[in-house]
């Protein structure tokens, strides 16, 4: 047996455990409480360092990716770099060429344009010549007149001489009468009288008078061109403007197709196979090179380049590059008459 006061103590001792047992199941649930919230925090934060890990492997990742890529991208800015290097070297060297041949251009400009003025100065050389020839033809056309009309009169003295029975007359310096072909001709008739006293001589003086006659006659047919007027008319020929091998359409208003050039519309006045002309109004400056595109009503479009060479404020007229074909010209012309 205890003595009492240990029985005492151990059942203040008892006693002091229950209640410190039962302080402890009263703070086991929340104590629970405590361990679950740590628990998911726990595991929120492990869920929190596996995601910020992945993203870190992912963000190496994408690092590496991107250093591959600006690898990637000096290597081809390079291999750009070179081929363009390379590129320009070609583009000076046609550069090189191209001024080369400028440069012959130019030369054989300035032979052509010296050859033109040698042209030029043998053209009016031929010109000259071909003018002198013309007052040199003259001149002889006159003195053929002139001698025809002696021969007339001679002719006409020499059968009053034979109705006369031959007699002449003289001026007082015993020279005979008449002009130079007279004179020729008496002294024919003096030597014939002097030699023979027959009428023979004087028929063939009569014959070679009819001979000289046909020999002047004859020399009145047109002469041949000489070669300064070969040169001048060949020069003049090549002046001649060109006649239209197309014809000129001209388009009513209700008729006319447009030109689209620039984002606008300009209709069409008149057209031809080199040339057209525009309605501008005033309302659309035409660049000095149109490129566009003729809208034709009932046909395919057609692309054309031109160059303006006239405007007067309400029209503009193109010289076209790009030929009109014979056909497109015809077939309008068959719109317009049906």
């Amino acid at each position: 047996m205890l003595p009492e006061s240990d029985i005492q103590t151990v059942e203040a001792a008892l006693s002091i455990i229950s209640r410190r047992l039962n302080e402890a199941e009263a703070a086991l649930p929340e104590a629970q409480q405590v361990v679950d919230a740590a628990t998911a925090a726990v595991e929120a934060a492990n869920r929190r360092h596996e995601r910020i890990r992945q993203e870190s492997i992912n963000a190496i990742v994408a690092a590496k990716s991107a250093k591959i890529r600006a690898l990637l991208l000096e290597i081809e800015a390079k291999r750009s770099i070179e081929k363009a290097m390379a590129v320009a070297e070609k583009a000076r060297e046609r550069v090189k060429a191209a001024k080369r041949m400028a440069k012959d251009a130019m030369t054989e400009a300035d032979k052509a344009q010296q050859q033109v003025g040698e042209l030029k100065q043998s053209e009016e050389e031929a010109a000259a010549e071909a003018v002198k020839a013309e007052k040199q033809l003259e001149q002889a056309k006159t003195r053929l007149k002139t001698l025809t009309n002696r021969l007339v009169e001679t002719r006409k003295r020499i059968k009053i001489s034979r109705d006369n029975g031959g007699e002449l007359t003289f001026h007082p310096d015993g020279r005979p009468g008449g002009d130079y072909l007279d004179a020729i001709l008496a002294d024919r008739l003096t030597l014939s009288d002097a030699n023979s006293d027959n009428a023979g001589d004087q028929e063939k003086i009569l014959a070679d008078l009819r001979e000289i006659e046909a020999s002047l006659q004859g020399s009145e047919v047109p002469a041949k061109p000489s070669p300064a007027a070969g040169i001048k008319a060949s020069s003049n020929k090549r002046h001649v403007p060109e006649r239209r091998r197309q014809p000129r359409i001209s388009y009513p208003t209700h008729l006319r197709p447009v030109l689209s050039v620039d984002g606008r519309t300009v209709p069409i006045i008149d057209l031809s196979g080199s040339s057209m002309g525009l309605k501008t109004d005033g309302n659309y400056a035409c660049p000095r090179i149109v490129r566009g595109m003729i809208d034709f009503p009932d046909r395919p479009s057609v692309n054309i380049t031109g160059r303006v060479v006239r405007e007067n404020g309400t029209t503009t007229g193109l010289k076209l590059v790009t030929r009109i074909g014979k056909h497109i010209l015809n077939a309008e012309q068959r719109r317009l008459r049906a």
